[in-house]
């Protein structure tokens, strides 16, 4: 039966797994974390740097919350605890929360009421993920609240009712992929601390991942969890410098292996004749799509695409190692070597795509930009329809780059691949002038 009250969601609550109530709980705060982003992140050097930067201690809590759902180990417990802590520390320092509410003193839209409901939902997720018994109790708390956006949150949560458990990491915290009009009304016309530097890059990635759908890996997520206090204390910019480590560590990891990597290039060895009809026609493709938008838009493409230009010289290479004649243990060697440079570019690929896509849903509902902002300048969109520099875009350029990556790469790269996929879909694909059925005239792809 569906939930549509307060008191029906807390009786529901009741009979649900404590990993249930900490997720629903964390899905609650997040949809009032933009409360919280707005908020002054001015170093007041005077109290503790847990209330000092409040936006990075509210998204450290929930993101923790999150992965202790995910992951009931007891070291998340415990650090989920901790973030709690620091959260609900910042309603019984009278100096710090007068500091950061006094923002919206007069104000007719944010109030210290608003900043409170957020606060709130962020210590019961922790709270509940630190002591899962209790989880319940603390879920039913994030109801208390009052207000039109809240309502909002409120609709949300009880659609979250009706779906499995597993399927709530993946789904979007509004069930559409934007903020509802209550909420952006609240919050337009306030600086939004995820914008204001490329410390916060991370954190914009992370909650656009929640609003879209494009979520962050979460084993990724788990080790950002486990960072050191000491670098919580440091502030955004230590912890920013500490997430790229882990990021490229990440990305390393994503990558093949030395096992995996050798034992693919010995497939393609036995398949040097279709391997090399394959990567011969991708890189001729790539080398077509890049020429084509150099020509027509830009003699550059965007950041974002930098990697895809690296790409065409790997399968060169490829099919140069599959045509010679050097001993199979050194044309084995050196295919390892550039499959294993391939996965990790496409993975560099994923992660910029992944990115660009955080701040472009971050620009998209801004009331001073005009148009909503892309992956391309305006004048790719106004021109590529009139010759062949959509194919940048098309599904005929990313299918062939997916499907050849999977030939390639391998199943053990599987995550690579499903990665540009789901970028293709949520960054390139939208507002492009076609999917590159509408090319006409193409040159052959292999020259054979």
């Amino acid at each position: 039966m569906a939930i549509e009250d307060r008191e029906a969601f807390k009786e529901w609550l009741h009979k649900q797994s404590a990993q249930t109530c900490i997720l629903v709980a964390t899905r609650i705060a997040l949809r009032m974390f933009p409360i919280v982003t707005r908020l002054p992140n001015k170093p007041v050097t005077d109290i503790p740097p847990h209330e000092r930067f409040v936006t990075l201690t509210v998204a450290r809590s929930i993101l923790t919350a999150g992965v202790a759902a995910k992951f009931p180990e007891a070291g998340l417990r415990k650090i989920a605890e901790k973030a709690g802590t620091d959260v609900g520390l910042l309603f019984f320092s009278a100096d710090t929360y007068n500091i950061y509410s006094s923002l919206f003193s007069g104000s007719e839209k944010l109030t210290k009421d608003d900043v409170s409901s957020a606060l709130t939902a962020a210590e019961a997720a922790c709270r509940g993920a630190g002591t899962p018994e209790d989880a319940g109790m603390f879920a039913a708390e994030t109801c208390n609240q009052r207000g039109v956006w809240i309502e909002n949150a409120l609709t949300a949560t009880f659609k979250d009712t009706e779906i499995e458990f597993d399927d709530l990491f993946s789904r979007l915290i509004w069930h559409e992929s934007r903020e509802p009009e209550a909420l952006f009304s609240l919050i337009s016309g306030y600086e939004d601390t995820l914008d204001s530097g490329k410390e916060w890059e991370f954190w914009r990635r992370w909650y656009q991942g929640w609003l879209t759908g494009n979520h962050l890996p979460w084993e990724l997520q788990r080790r950002v969890a486990l960072i050191e206090e000491e670098f919580w204390n440091s502030g955004p910019r230590s912890v920013a410098d500490e997430i790229a480590r882990i990021e490229e560590r990440w990305r390393e990891e994503q990558s093949l292996s030395k096992d995996d990597a050798a034992k693919q290039s010995k497939k393609l060895l036995r398949s040097a004749t279709s391997v090399i009809l394959t990567t011969n026609g991708l890189q001729s493709l790539i080398k077509m799509a890049i020429a084509a938008y150099k020509r027509e838009i830009s003699n550059a493409l965007p950041e974002a695409l930098v990697p895809l230009e690296n790409l065409p010289q790997i399968l060169d290479q490829i099919a140069v190692v599959l045509s010679g004649t050097t001993a199979p243990s050194e044309q084995e060697q050196h295919l390892a070597e550039l499959i294993t440079l391939m996965a990790y570019t496409i993975s560099e690929l994923n992660r910029r795509l992944s990115s660009a896509n955080a701040e472009i849903n971050a620009l998209k509902e801004d009331i001073d930009a005009g148009s909503p902002k892309r992956l391309f300048a305006d004048a790719f969109y106004e021109k590529a329809g009139e010759g062949t520099a959509g194919l940048i875009t098309s599904k005929v350029l990313w299918g062939a780059i997916i499907s050849g990556g999977v030939l390639l790469l391998g199943a053990d790269a599987e995550a690579l691949t499903d990665g540009l996929a789901n970028c293709f879909k949520t960054v390139i694909a939208p507002g492009s002038p076609g999917d590159g059925s509408d090319i006409d005239h193409l040159p052959p792809l292999i020259d054979t």
